[in-house]
């Protein structure tokens, strides 16, 4: 698998999330590419190009990251403090 930091063709693809906190959503019915962020990643990313996206409204982008505040809303409810 390929390691997107090496290969100077990918330097403008993107995650779904950096596209996001950039005003953009991913276009429907389209594949994108799954490569290693790093040398030492073992988990590859889906990556997007430029021409997969679509410029996202406000409330899209409200819709998008509302279930990952809540996610994160959660996990720290069930933070354990010892001590």
């Amino acid at each position: 698998m390929k390691v997107k930091h090496y290969h100077k063709e990918y330097d403008s693809y993107k995650t779904e999330r950096q596209w996001a906190l950039e005003g953009f959503l991913v276009a429907e019915n389209v594949e994108g590419i799954e490569l290693l962020p790093s040398k030492q990643s073992k988990q590859p990313c889906k990556y997007y190009k430029p021409d997969e996206v679509r410029p996202a409204t406000e409330s899209e982008l409200q819709a998008f990251f509302s279930p990952k505040k809540k996610d994160a809303e959660n996990r720290q409810g069930h933070i354990v403090r010892l001590g």
